[in-house]
């Protein structure tokens, strides 16, 4: 760690770290919220950088706009080859995700 000194007090900051990414308020390491996987079923897992901070999204996303909006930030519809992201519906206590496919007709002949 790289500190700053001024006369005999230690200044706190880090020139080693990167202050640009946001600092996760639980564990104190750069926050990470990604999306880690999407199943064909359109199940997905999240990764975070922290137990805590994976407990504290878990519990928001019982607010369906809360989690609709925390996966479109994620862009979990292009990753699945969709335009839109339209909700993240709960199936059962299942978590999935909805998108608004675009029907066309297939390149494929036959």
């Amino acid at each position: 760690m790289n500190m700053l000194c001024k006369g005999d007090r230690q200044l706190a900051i880090d020139f080693d770290r990167d202050y640009t990414i946001p600092t996760c308020i639980h564990c104190g390491e750069p926050q990470v919220v990604e999306l880690a996987e999407i199943w064909s079923d359109h199940s997905f897992m999240i990764s975070t950088c922290c137990h805590l901070l994976y407990e504290e999204l878990v519990y928001e996303m019982a607010d369906p706009d809360f989690r609709t909006a925390l996966l479109q930030n994620l862009q979990a519809a292009e990753h699945l080859g969709a335009e839109r992201l339209r909700r993240v519906a709960d199936q059962d206590g299942q978590l999935l995700l909805d998108c608004e496919l675009e029907v066309a007709p297939s390149p494929f002949p036959g």
